[in-house]
């Protein structure tokens, strides 16, 4: 019984601890705008997400552009730590597939591109 009391106060505590854990989910759809200063992405499903200051975007991120994202979930902000072109996506007026291998800006755990 002791033995039984003790795992379910372990497991309380971890469920109590667990909202503030960073959980990385992808989401992948066409970008609906971008502003440069606030660092705002909005997709086409209608979610914001915010790019890290140091992320480098620029003007790659063209409203219609199809891109996968890696994000967490910061206070109440979806907060980018991956980013690249979908699969085949292109760019509004450009030619070609992406490759997204190639064109990744991915941030690591020290906060710098690579």
């Amino acid at each position: 019984m002791i033995k039984h009391v003790a795992t379910s106060a372990v497991v309380a505590l971890t469920l109590l601890a667990a909202p503030g854990l960073a959980l990385a989910a992808d989401a992948t759809g066409t970008v609906r705008s971008w502003n440069e200063q606030s660092r705002q992405l909005i997709l086409d499903n209608g979610q914001t997400y915010v790019l890290q200051a140091n992320m480098p975007a620029g003007q790659q991120l063209a409203p219609g552009l199809r891109v996968t994202l890696t994000f967490d979930m910061q206070g109440n902000q979806n907060m980018v730590t991956r980013i690249v072109p979908a699969a085949g996506a292109t760019a509004p007026g450009a030619v070609g597939g992406a490759d997204p291998a190639r064109d990744a800006v991915e941030m690591n755990p020290g906060g710098a591109a690579r």
